[in-house]
């Protein structure tokens, strides 16, 4: 992802350090997927609108989902109520109907793909975890997201790509609460001893981090 650091200006009042980054979209210039199974999925806070299944009655555009052991739904926060689920950003329904697919049983494989991985890693079973993930590029997500402590690291704006091989843990994103940024949200964030990974805040919170990296 390309990134550009820059100093905002609004009528004459400084703003302060911003950041101009490319939007998460697949392109060759981009995220180059050239898989006809491959997909970009987010672990994020979601709307309720996406879910799979819908939502108060209504039918959802399916791109959103959980696992067994991952996602919530429901959550209040901030005066709204969203979802912490998995959200398919590439491809679009529209882009598997319009070349013949089935937007479900698509939707179903990326859901199935996360299962297996969760299910191999919560039995400990290690060398299926290994075909299933990429672990250098977990590793390396985990180790950049603990040395900024940034605070939505493990529960929000994470990205995984699928390309045909493993699910890899990129490209990194959303990290303006790293470097104890002043909002103080916490988990730990603020203090450079010890992992933010273990910090009980983490799991306490409405949207808590997944078990994949304590698992």
């Amino acid at each position: 992802v390309h990134t550009k650091y820059v100093e905002l200006i609004v009528d004459g009042e400084y703003q302060g350090v911003y950041v101009f980054m490319d939007k998460i979209t697949a392109n060759e210039n981009r995220v180059n997927i050239k898989n006809s199974d491959g997909f970009i999925v987010k672990f994020d806070k979601t709307d309720c609108a996406d879910r799979v299944g819908g939502y108060n009655g209504k039918v959802g555009d399916e791109k959103t989902f959980k696992t067994t052991r991952t996602g919530r739904q429901g959550i209040s926060t901030y005066g709204t109520t969203v979802d912490q689920l998995f959200e398919i950003e590439y491809p679009e329904k529209e882009d598997i109907e319009d070349n013949g697919g089935n937007w479900e049983a698509f939707y179903k494989a990326v859901q199935k793909r996360w299962e297996d991985f969760e299910t191999a890693l919560a039995n400990g079973e290690f060398s299926t975890v290994r075909t299933l993930i990429d672990y250098d590029s977990w590793a390396d997500w985990f180790i950049l997201t603990e040395f900024i402590k940034n605070q939505d690291g493990f529960r929000a704006s994470c990205i995984f790509v699928y390309d045909g091989d493993k699910i890899k843990a990129l490209p990194l994103w959303d990290q303006e609460l790293s470097f104890d940024n002043r909002t103080r949200i916490g988990k730990g964030s603020n203090n450079d001893e010890g992992l933010m990974i273990n910090n009980s805040s983490v799991y306490s919170d409405c949207f808590p981090a997944p078990f994949w990296f304590t698992g």
